[in-house]
């Protein structure tokens, strides 16, 4: 029967019998109707509270995150280093952050499930563990740092050991060593300040400062305070201390010798030019080398896997460097100069010191502005790195000839609107390591014969559309701009690796990635893979997601779930990242493995810190599991391994490996792993540096007794 208007409802219900009511509809459904209003005012109140609470929540999770931050910034300012535990917690902050805007974006009505409330409950377990007692441990600091000597040392031991007699006497508080350029005072210095490295003295410390012409007193102060652990405002202090205390040194090398007088040496030495005997010795040796590495049948010298203008490079610079020219920079892949050889440079591509406008130098100098130029219409090449800039204004007429133009690490916050208006031929153009950078002025367009940009480490947000004019552009350095989220006409990252597939000239790209999807995008274009010189996987942290050798139709590496089956390569010998040479992973949760690195034949360096989940750099059984052809023997160009704070890696490869190149290994952290890739003939003549504790190398299961000898000597 159905309910009509006005119609009684009989309720039947005690426990003995029947009781009926008359009730009217219409009371009812008001009735009803009042309960489901005040339920769906009790869910929207709900709702507003629990969008509210997690609003708020994640506000002072993000206030004690700044807090910490600065703490750790203190610490690591008096050479300190964070604790796994905090930079783990700074990641699970950033992950949940990200993920309760995602939630905050969709609105309120998703936000009540029970996935959402957990997210209160996770940002408020991280707020209850973020009072960190202490974030960072104190590095202990060698007595004296051993410094790598480039050159062979004929002639010098003997005068060596009498300067270091001499610094023992009581009497003698500054010595100072005088002698034309050249001659081999800094090899000397060298060789005097490692006789102290195992050598017993009363010294606490020996401090190394390299002061140039344009530095300022202020940075040689910050270069011994950085070495003595102690922040800048305690100089005062330690000039005092130096005043009253007399078990202290001080050594240094000048060309003049009037400097010695000036400085009021207690001991001056002259460094002479070697006997025409050991003048020869030192020729015979460093001509063979040059004659041996620079035979055309030697192999290797014909290994460059790349273009003939590339090859005359390297042939230029390993000439430079034969001749001792250019110089090792100590563990890292770059040069250096000697002053004396970049002063002659100089002064040789100013014609002879006519035109020295022609090249301004101005490195390490405290500028806070870009220098007067009398006639910039002279200027070819500017270095203004290592200064304090913080703003440029228009720039001047008449830099038409300005090809190449070094601001990278400065202190630049803007650019003007006009800056590079007249540079139609500028061709390098580095800004790299300018955090506060946050955008490009749109006349970079006016580039238009741009070669090199490197904006890595800035805090670039948008590429501007000016961009796509720089036709000619070959490498674009975009590492460590994880602030960079488009291109101009581009809503988000991920169409980045598109947008810069459109730069049709681009010949080499160097990367930092925070998104898994990304990668995966990147890795499906062909021709971005092919020219990638640098990879850097930053804190990228997908779920579940990790690089791995499969291939889809195209047989290339891929992005897969953790857990999927790998798959069988069509072409293994086809080695995608062929111009890859560097590869850094810091804090990437889901990589078990780096096996992709088998694609990767010209890698020269590789650093793996911080990914927790990591168990092997090459997996045995996913290489065997490949049909086909085997691989080419992994790293025959490496040339430096780092491998820090990895709690769960075991195995770096299953067997000995040549290592042809390798000069530097680190290992940090890596109490999981026991046995090295080694073997006695591993890294022949290479002069391999083993970066490790003493006591983890004790419990090292090397090869055999001949390997452990060679690299781990009692």
């Amino acid at each position: 029967m159905s309910l009509m208007q006005g119609t009684d409802l009989v309720c039947v219900s005690t426990m003995g019998g029947c009781a009926s009511v008359s009730v009217s509809c219409d009371q009812t459904l008001n009735q009803v109707g009042r309960c489901l209003t005040e339920n769906a005012n009790h869910i929207h109140n709900k709702l507003d509270e629990n969008v509210e609470t997690l609003q708020v929540s994640t506000q002072e999770l993000k206030v004690l995150r700044d807090d910490l931050l600065t703490r750790v910034f203190l610490e690591e300012e008096k050479g300190h280093i964070r604790l796994a535990t905090v930079q783990r917690w700074f990641s699970n902050v950033e992950t949940v952050e990200s993920q309760v805007n995602e939630l905050l974006a969709e609105g309120a009505a998703e936000i009540f499930s029970e996935f959402r409330i957990q997210k209160i409950k996770e940002v408020n377990v991280l707020k209850s563990r973020s009072n960190f007692r202490v974030v960072a441990e104190r590095v202990p600091r060698s007595k004296v740092e051993e410094r790598l000597i480039h050159v062979p040392v004929v002639g010098m031991k003997a005068m060596a050991e009498k300067v270091c007699s001499s610094l023992m006497e009581d009497e003698v508080g500054t010595l100072g060593l005088y002698g034309m350029g050249g001659v081999g005072k800094t090899t000397l210095l060298t060789l005097i300040n490692n006789i102290f490295v195992n050598t017993e003295n009363d010294f606490d410390v020996v401090i190394w400062v390299v002061v140039s012409k344009d530095q300022k007193m202020e940075s040689v102060q910050e270069t011994i305070l950085w070495r003595l652990g102690r922040f800048s405002e305690e100089w005062k202090h330690l000039k005092r201390r130096r005043e009253s205390v007399r078990d202290q040194a001080i050594l240094f090398t000048t060309r003049s010798k009037e400097v010695c007088s000036e400085m009021r040496v207690d001991v001056e030495m002259e460094v002479k030019c070697l006997a025409p005997d050991e003048a020869w010795e030192l020729f015979r040796m460093r001509a063979r080398d040059l004659t041996l590495e620079s035979h055309p049948d030697i192999p290797g010298m014909g290994t460059k896997t790349e273009t003939q203008l590339k090859n005359h490079g390297y042939e230029i610079i390993g000439t430079l460097v034969r001749a001792c020219l250019l110089m090792d920079y100590e563990h890292t892949e770059f040069l250096k100069m000697h002053d004396m050889v970049r002063e002659m440079a100089l002064w040789i591509t100013a014609d002879l010191g006519k035109t020295k406008e022609s090249f301004i130098v101005k490195t390490g100098s405290k500028l806070r502005d870009v220098p007067k130029v009398e006639d910039w219409s002279v200027v070819q090449k500017m270095s203004l790195m290592g200064n304090d800039i913080e703003k440029i204004g228009a720039g001047p007429y008449g830099t038409k000839k300005l090809v190449t133009l070094f601001l990278q690490n400065n202190k630049l916050v803007s650019i003007s609107e006009r800056f590079f208006q007249w540079m139609t031929e500028l061709k390098v153009l580095d800004l790299s390591s300018n955090e506060s950078l946050t955008e490009l002025p749109t006349d970079i367009s006016k580039l238009v014969a741009l070669q090199y940009l490197n904006l890595s480490s800035t805090g670039i947000k948008i590429l501007p559309v000016g961009i796509k004019y720089l036709t000619k552009l070959i490498h674009l350095n975009l590492e460590f701009t994880h602030k960079l989220k488009s291109v101009v006409g581009i809503s988000n990252l991920l169409s980045l690796p598109e947008e810069l597939k459109s730069l049709e000239h681009l010949k080499l790209l160097t990367l930092t990635l925070k998104d898994a999807f990304v990668l995966e995008r990147l890795l499906n274009i062909h021709s971005l893979v092919n020219f990638t010189r640098y990879l850097s996987l930053d804190k990228c942290i997908p779920n579940a997601v990790r690089i791995s050798l499969v291939a889809a139709g195209s047989s290339a590496p891929s992005v897969q779930e953790v857990d999927s089956p790998l798959q069988h390569m069509k072409s293994p010998n086809h080695m995608y990242f062929r111009n890859l040479t560097r590869v850094d992973i810091v804090n990437c949760e889901g990589l078990r493995d780096l096996t992709w690195l088998m694609y990767a034949p010209c890698l020269s360096n590789l650093h793996v810190e911080m990914s927790f989940q990591t168990e092997e750099i090459i997996s045995r059984e996913k290489v065997m599991k490949i049909d086909g052809e085997k691989f080419t023997t992994p790293f025959l160009k490496l040339e430096s391994l780092s491998l820090v704070f990895l709690y769960a890696v075991k195995s770096i490869y299953w067997c000995p490996l040549p290592f042809p190149a390798l000069k530097y290994l680190k290992i940090h952290r890596c109490p999981n792993l026991r046995k090295l890739p080694l073997d006695s003939a591993s890294a022949k003549g290479c002069d391999l540096v083993l970066d490790a504790n003493g006591e983890w190398l004790r419990d090292v299961e090397w090869e055999d007794d001949a390997t452990k000898n060679r690299f781990c000597p009692t």
